[in-house]
């Protein structure tokens, strides 16, 4: 695990900031229909949930999404048998990034919370 890894401990609510650009810039998500999920090694480890232009931190405009995870939708990732290293998957439909593109977010790690 490295310094810029982000670590998700099943268990808790989780919010990430993720900001998006097309072509090394970023644009406006306003009105875009955008959702995102936890993946491992290819697996549906949590998700899909549809992302809020109001979560707090989020500015659509300056295509900057906030990902947000329940405790009990984070509760449910199995960490048996595969590798603790995830990915958040991305997908935007919007006009603005040509349709529906999806963005994949690299060095999450899950970890299992042992604080009921």
């Amino acid at each position: 695990m490295s310094s810029n890894d982000t670590v998700i401990v099943t268990g808790d609510d989780v919010q990430i900031a993720v900001q998006l650009k097309k072509g090394g810039v970023t644009v406006d998500l306003t009105g875009a229909s955008i959702e995102a999920n936890i993946r491992r090694e290819g697996v549906l480890a949590a998700g899909p949930v549809s992302l809020d232009s109001g979560a707090t931190g989020a500015d659509w405009s300056t295509s900057l999404v906030v990902v947000e995870f329940t405790s009990a939708e984070t509760a449910a990732i199995s960490l048996s048998g595969l590798s603790d290293h995830a990915a958040i998957e991305i997908q935007v439909d919007a006009p603005s990034v040509g349709g529906k593109k999806t963005w994949l977010v690299y060095g999450v790690v899950l970890k299992l919370g042992l604080i009921a």
